[in-house]
């Protein structure tokens, strides 16, 4: 008798396991339940840890820009196929966007736009506009300057740092830089309904003096720092 009971055990955590769902965990997220979508994490993490639902959550759930990313890229490889891949291709696209690398985060528009020409996400990737509000520069290998030049043009040009989901890790990473005398800033920028907290250095007046300050700030503080030029 006690073997049916272990097999309704085994049938009933199988069930389980796959009544997580990913489109349901992202709007436990977006109502800013992340405890219960993290619980819906560890489930998966016992129950199916290879599988692509646990891989992609985990991804979603890593609040370090940076690492998310890798994951996401991974995912993408592993299973450029499934569905799910839509949702890492737009994250992507959304993370590289909010660093200023337009260029990267547009081959992932264009990969989702090939293998998923229906996609949903494709709309709110379409309205990302900014490339009008935030515009990189080439970059040259200079000495850096550590101080605020006075604003003489129509534009200004800042570092931009890092770009992160979680408000703390911006926050640490400013009081860092900071702490060395540079002007900061953190501006909250929301894509694809992905709320990033960027990492903003300096204002300078021209381009050569945001390019006297890249490569030591780069050094400094262990970033990739992107020029980024603004409006006043």
């Amino acid at each position: 008798m006690k073997k049916p009971f272990y097999i309704l055990i085994l049938l009933s955590n199988i069930i389980a396991a796959q009544s997580v769902d990913v489109y349901e965990c992202l709007k436990l997220i977006d109502k800013g339940k992340i405890g219960e979508a993290k619980g819906l994490l560890q489930k998966l993490e016992k129950s199916k840890p290879e599988s692509e639902e646990f891989l992609l959550l985990d991804a979603i759930l890593t609040e370090n820009g940076e690492f998310a990313a890798k994951k996401y890229s991974d995912f993408v490889e592993k299973f450029s196929d499934n569905d799910l891949c839509q949702i890492a291709l737009s994250r992507l696209n959304a993370y590289f966007y909010a660093r200023g690398q337009y260029k990267k985060a547009n081959t992932y528009f264009t990969q989702l736009k090939k293998n998923f020409p229906n996609s949903k996400y494709l709309a709110g990737m379409k309205s990302t506009k900014l490339e009008d509000t935030f515009k990189p520069v080439e970059e040259k290998q200079e000495i850096a300057v550590n101080e605020n030049p006075k604003q003489i043009s129509s534009k200004v040009f800042s570092i931009q740092v890092g770009a992160f989901s979680n408000i703390k890790n911006a926050q640490n990473l400013s009081k860092k830089i900071r702490a060395k005398k540079y002007f900061v800033r953190v501006i909250e920028k929301v894509i694809e309904s992905k709320k990033f907290h960027v990492v903003m250095v300096g204002k300078y007046d021209s381009i050569e003096n945001a390019e006297k300050a890249v490569s030591v700030i780069n050094k400094q503080f262990s970033v990739n720092g992107k020029i980024i030029s603004e409006d006043k």
